[in-house]
């Protein structure tokens, strides 16, 4: 009778795997999630880059539909007028005519919404840009004073770009930070009303917000307090 051939595993064991503690252990999403998703520093619990393609976007069609509604009309209005010394005497000149006249009116409307509408979006992606920039340079702070910044960049821009006279450039300087301090104002307002911390804010509704949370707690004490004595 031949002798037993050892095991490989008795001779070389395995190492033994020191347990695991899952009690304070996060996976990897969760804890992702945790440390990038803040909501107090994020400006209307959206992404920057999601303000920037919603505002751009927003403001290039609105811009795009109204100027080239109006320009339509106004061109076509132009054609008539420059036309109107060599009006159509049959029919089908008429035909041509009025067709000449869509097609001069639409392509105007089109240039002009589209040259105006890409401006308009521009001067909101750098109000946005600045944004945030101030929000980031701030410390994630986040209130009425970025808005205000950016306000006032984008009037400055605004007067630069179109070469306006000093005294109008003061005025779109002025206008910007005027509209920058309510545009801020309404997302503080907002932030304040759904419960959220704002600084300039907190010290009107502090008291209001204390004593509503010590009517909300005082009930469920004097219930516990009743359960005891019983």
């Amino acid at each position: 009778m031949s002798p037993p051939v050892p095991s490989p595993l008795r001779e070389y064991p395995l190492p033994a795997i020191p347990p695991t503690d899952t009690s304070n252990s996060q996976s990897p999403a969760t804890a992702t999630t945790s440390t990038t998703t803040n909501p107090a520093r994020v400006r209307l619990n959206l992404h920057p880059l999601t303000r920037l393609t919603l505002g751009t976007s927003f403001a290039f069609t609105t811009i795009f539909v109204t100027t080239a509604l109006r320009t339509t009309h106004t061109a076509s209005l132009q054609f008539r007028a420059e036309n109107a010394h060599r009006l159509p005497r049959s029919q089908k000149d008429w035909f041509f005519y009025h067709r000449s006249r869509s097609y001069a009116a639409m392509r105007d409307g089109v240039v002009a919404g589209v040259k105006r509408g890409v401006g308009m979006a521009g001067y909101v992606a750098l109000f946005v840009t600045v944004e945030e920039a101030v929000d980031a340079v701030r410390g994630g702070r986040v209130d009425f004073g970025a808005c205000v910044v950016a306000g006032g960049v984008t009037g400055g821009w605004f007067g630069a770009v179109r070469k306006l006279p000093l005294q109008t450039t003061a005025l779109m300087l002025r206008n910007g930070l005027w509209y920058g301090f309510l545009y801020g104002a309404a997302q503080d307002l907002l932030v304040a009303l759904r419960g959220g911390s704002v600084a300039w804010i907190d010290p009107f509704v502090g008291r209001a917000r204390a004593a509503k949370e010590n009517s909300s707690r005082t009930p469920a004490a004097a219930d516990s307090l009743q359960d005891h004595e019983r």
